[in-house]
């Protein structure tokens, strides 16, 4: 599947310290919280876990969205923690089955979670 670049924020560490950490490591340079919309939030549920086997996993995600306008369209993503890239139209990612739904919800309006 592809997903949209994102990662965790650690424990003691503000959200605008983890976005630039993160957009860092999985795009090659950092972002500014106030560069940023936020688009909700959303609740993710896998049957498997990463860290502990036969463990299932519910992540909540807090998501934001930034134009990448201002750096110029040319981008040395880094390939550390991924193999490829690939950019989309909205309309492209949301008829895309290799997209992974989660990631096709942050396109979807209506789909986060409802306080």
């Amino acid at each position: 599947y592809w997903f949209v670049p994102g990662g965790r924020i650690y424990k003691g560490e503000s959200i605008a310290a983890a976005i630039a950490r993160i957009s860092q490591a999985e795009l090659g340079f950092a972002i500014d919280l106030e560069d940023t919309q936020y688009l909700g939030l959303y609740e993710h549920f896998y049957q498997t876990s990463s860290f502990d086997e036969g463990v299932s996993t519910h992540y909540v995600v807090n998501a934001f969205e930034c134009q990448l306008k201002r750096f110029g369209g040319s981008l040395a993503l880094p390939e550390d923690q991924h193999s490829d890239y690939q950019w989309l139209s909205v309309p492209e990612l949301l008829d895309d089955e290799s997209v992974h739904r989660y990631s096709r919800w942050y396109f979807q309006p209506g789909v986060g979670v409802k306080p």
